[in-house]
């Protein structure tokens, strides 16, 4: 049973817990690729000290505008190069649209229902994801939701920190991941004014200073990318890196079906997954009768839509509508309470137990643990069954569930999964172990982790004929290779090998039923090794 909101003011307190559990997930090492990369290039932003002509590997970088690399370069400027400092923008950007939520739906509707929007938005599966796993979603889903709210309040009280307030927050969706992040906004109160027939609205002289101030804001990054690329860097902004995948004209292209998003959806939503589904159908249902507003069933339809028809599609893109959908699944479960209280119950019982089999499962089999993890978890279990039996708080014990799967998730599963990348130990390993007159380098492969722990871009051995000329040259290597690209540099009869370290690598993102099962996670494993590579005299 769902209580009033009396009772819900006495229980913000819950939000104690997710913050911590985001606050763990900061400590939690960079997966390659995407984030490694991303962690990397903001790295180099440090060590260049060029803001503006981003690099990658020293090399001119395009694909992602600068927002993220920006603001974690200066949280690493200021913390040092570390995991906390790099994810840490992002992450109270995370907050920030957990707050745009709350007081979105206060306009809207009540208390009670912007509670469990910002509730079942911050204890999603897709949220504790993105505050863990730092790519550019999180500022993008922030500061994009951000503006919807001052939008919205432009047209409720047309006050000036409003409009400068959406400025800002398009601008810094914009920087952070394109056009998307001005997209959302015009399709949601687009929806809601062609469905109400209010033409009027779209003539405010306010929406032209809202778009000058988000232009503005873009103005460095496009006079720098211009620089670097000419023309061809303006078009790749605002149309082939994110149009051009729904018109087929960008080359990135996977064509993983028009259903990929939302079975990717389905789990990303998860505790909320079965609630979701009857609130969306209900909200479709209530487009033809009149309402507040239509703007949540038009954004997150229409943004959906799109983002299926694209022929490139990974599961993260779908996170941008993760907000709009807990709104929906918020507004329906509050205002239905008395008449679906059996369903929530059920759906919601049914999704704890689902959540501590998990839990088990990766305890027991996938990474057997110490008993007191066994504790620890069964006493997660004995007051999730008390607030969903005793106290009849169905909904507060999936959050608890959610918090105690990622409990372990970001104190015990994360950090052996990363283990198994092993790119930090192995920067941690030659920082103090490497003699100062010897290069450390990779051989024919580079991992932008092992850039970002060892505070350097690790050089790259490209064939063996370049290291053979480095080697004549008076030049010593510790050199990171594969263990079968071995006997390819023993055939060179000018160098010693001597094997240094050794360890094994799998890219943990690239996950694999062979890897998870223990019984065939050796098959997966790269093995790798640091061999040290001098002059035969």
């Amino acid at each position: 049973m769902i209580r009033s909101a009396n009772w819900i003011n006495a229980k913000y307190g819950i939000f104690v817990g997710i913050i911590v559990i985001y606050i763990l997930g900061m400590f939690v090492d960079v997966m390659d690729t995407d984030a490694a990369q991303y962690a990397s290039i903001a790295r180099e932003m440090i060590e260049t000290g060029n803001y503006l002509h981003f690099k990658h590997r020293y090399a001119d970088y395009l694909d992602k505008p600068p927002l993220l690399f920006w603001l974690s370069a200066i949280s690493m400027k200021i913390l040092g190069i570390n995991n906390f400092a790099y994810k840490l923008p992002s992450v109270l950007v995370g907050l920030l649209c957990i707050y745009s939520v709350y007081r979105l739906m206060k306009v809207w509707y009540n208390d009670e229902v912007a509670y469990w929007s910002a509730l079942i938005l911050a204890s999603s599966q897709t949220f504790f994801l993105i505050h863990n796993d730092i790519r550019t979603d999180t500022l993008q889903i922030g500061f994009t939701l951000f503006s919807l709210w001052q939008l919205v309040e432009i047209e409720r009280t047309k006050k000036w920190k409003y409009i400068i307030g959406a400025g800002i927050g398009i601008g810094f969706g914009m920087l952070a991941k394109g056009p998307m992040s001005l997209m959302l906004p015009i399709l949601a109160l687009g929806s809601d004014i062609i469905r109400k027939l209010e033409w009027k609205r779209i003539f405010n002289w306010r929406w032209l200073i809202v778009l000058s101030i988000a232009g503005v804001m873009l103005i460095p990054m496009l006079i720098a990318q211009y620089e670097m690329y000419g023309i061809k860097a303006i078009r790749f902004f605002f149309w082939s890196q994110s149009f051009g995948r729904i018109t087929g004209e960008s080359p990135w292209k996977n064509d993983a079906g028009y259903f990929f998003l939302l079975h990717s959806y389905l789990w990303a939503f998860a505790p909320w997954t079965a609630l979701w589904i009857y609130a969306y159908i209900n909200e479709t249902l209530n487009l033809a009768k009149k309402q507040r507003e239509y703007v949540l069933w038009g954004s997150f339809t229409l943004v959906f839509i799109a983002l299926s028809f694209s022929h490139y599609k990974l599961p993260h893109y779908i996170y941008i509508v993760t907000p709009l959908g807990a709104m929906i699944t918020a507004k329906h479960i509050i205002q239905d309470k008395e008449k679906i209280n059996r369903f929530i119950v059920i759906a919601q019982s049914c999704m704890n137990y689902l959540i501590y089999a998990l839990i088990f499962v990766l305890l027991i089999w996938i990474f057997p643990a110490s008993w007191w993890w066994y504790t620890i978890v069964t006493v997660f279990f004995i007051f999730t069954q008390y607030l969903q039996w005793i106290k009849k708080q169905i909904l507060i014990s999936s959050v608890t569930s959610m918090i105690a799967l990622h409990t372990v998730g970001s104190l015990y599963v994360y950090p052996i999964l990363l283990n198994y990348q092993s790119t930090h130990e192995i920067a941690e390993y030659v920082h103090k172990n490497k003699p100062e007159d010897v290069v450390f380098a990779t051989y024919t492969f580079s991992n932008h982790s092992l850039d970002f722990y060892g505070n350097q871009i690790v050089p790259c051995v490209g064939y063996r004929g370049e290291l053979e000329k480095q080697i004549l040259q008076g030049k010593k290597y510790w050199l990171y290779i594969l263990e079968k690209d071995i006997p390819h540099i023993q055939e060179l009869n000018t160098v010693n090998i001597k094997i240094i370290y050794q360890n094994t690598y799998f890219m943990v993102a690239n996950m694999s039923l062979e890897f998870i099962n223990p019984a065939t996670r050796a098959k997966t494993l790269e093995k790798r090794c640091i061999a040290e590579i001098t002059l035969k005299q």
